[in-house]
Order: structure tokens, then C-alpha cells, then sequence
């Protein structure tokens, strides 16, 4: 949940444990439990809730572009062919350069990319 004081319009709410174990079952992962986010009920992984004021604030820029995929359905393999398609098959930068930088996940800590990941993917005017 938002802290006390905080801003923030998106408020985290736990799982039912009874979802929380359904959801363990079915797709084998989300060990430490999902969050609703949202008036969406949007799911994310628990650790998001440290993150809710920079979700709330970001802003997609017009030449953004998001993959979604189900769990386990190829979403790797999705988010290099899209890159590539998008970087002229620039296969040199999409070898040299790790997928976490080319196509971030929103829903992961951003502390969980390196210093040289995050210097690629964060920069706007």
C-alpha cells in the first residue's frame, strides 16, 4: 500500500491468499505474491509497491513501444525480434547489448539493472 504522505493516486492492495496460491500453481512463479494496482486491479509483483509514485509519474513517449505477452509465451523471444524490427536488424547493439537495457521491464525494481543498463534506458529530454 502507498505510505502515509504519500501523493501517489495508485494504491497496492494484497492478493487473497487463496488467488495468491492459485496463481503460484498455475504459472510456477510470484513467489513472494502479486499486488493489485489500480482502479485497474492491475497485477504486479510485490516489490512494485516501492515504485507506485515513479509508475504514476512515468509517461510513454510517442515513439514507444510495449510488449505484452502471457507468462511463459515467448516474451524474450518477442522482445528482440520487435527490437531488431525497430533497430533496422541492428544486430551489432542487440549482441553487445544486454535485452534488460534494449527492452525493460516496467514492472521490475529498477535497481535490478546495472549502472551501464540503466544509463541506456533512462535518458529523456
Amino acid at each position: 500500500m502507498a505510505e502515509k504522505g504519500n501523493s501517489c493516486p495508485l494504491m497496492a492492495l494484497p492478493l487473497a491468499p487463496k488467488i495468491q496460491q492459485e496463481i503460484r500453481t498455475k504459472f510456477g512463479s510470484f513467489d513472494k505474491g502479486l499486488v493489485e494496482v489500480g482502479p485497474g486491479r492491475y497485477l504486479l509483483p510485490q516489490h512494485c509497491r516501492l515504485y507506485l509514485d515513479k509508475y504514476a509519474q512515468f509517461r510513454f513517449r510517442p515513439d514507444d513501444v510495449v510488449v505484452m505477452t502471457f507468462p511463459r509465451s515467448g516474451t524474450t523471444w518477442t522482445q528482440e525480434m520487435v527490437w531488431c524490427m525497430t533497430h533496422e536488424l541492428d544486430f551489432t547493439t542487440a549482441i553487445n547489448t544486454p535485452l534488460r537495457a534494449r527492452s525493460p521491464f516496467l514492472e521490475y525494481a529498477p535497481t535490478s539493472l546495472d549502472s551501464a543498463s540503466l544509463d541506456y534506458v533512462t535518458p529523456l529530454p
